[in-house]
């Protein structure tokens, strides 16, 4: 929330009137000031909101592509988890299971399997005709 220029609370909720403290700017919980200078697009908002049950799993050398403002293509995708369509947010992690990036796949999971299945079996043949989740609309986690 506070990379989205929100700032942002952690107070015990089982005290009463904390929301009320946090609000009057007295409150005894831990404050996450929003950042500012950073311009994010709406777009890049909903991608941070709109998170859903599929995942996509990737090698070290796809996480450091990404790390470098590069789109996830097919070789870099270990697994998939959960069951998403195309066009769904999925969250991208690493193979130690921590969150890298959310994004719009361009595939659904059962696509990415076969495709996945039929490079394994062919080498490395072409089986996608673009990038799983373009850069344009993903956003990295910090």
């Amino acid at each position: 929330a506070a990379a989205a220029g929100i700032e942002t609370f952690i107070v015990d909720g089982r005290q009463p009137g904390l929301l009320k403290q946090a609000l009057q700017k007295n409150h005894p919980g831990t404050r996450f000031l929003a950042k500012s200078g950073k311009d994010m697009s709406e777009q890049k908002r909903w991608l941070m909101a709109a998170k859903g049950f599929g995942q996509l799993v990737v090698d070290d050398g796809a996480a450091a592509a990404l790390g470098n403002f590069k789109s996830l293509l097919l070789p870099g995708i270990i697994s998939t988890r959960g069951i998403f369509d195309k066009g769904e947010v999925v969250e991208i992690v690493g193979k130690n299971g921590l969150a890298i990036a959310y994004g719009r796949s361009n595939y659904g999971s059962g696509e990415i399997q076969t495709a996945m299945n039929l490079r394994k079996a062919l080498g490395k043949s072409k089986t996608l005709d673009k990038e799983v989740v373009h850069r344009d609309y993903m956003i990295m986690v910090e």
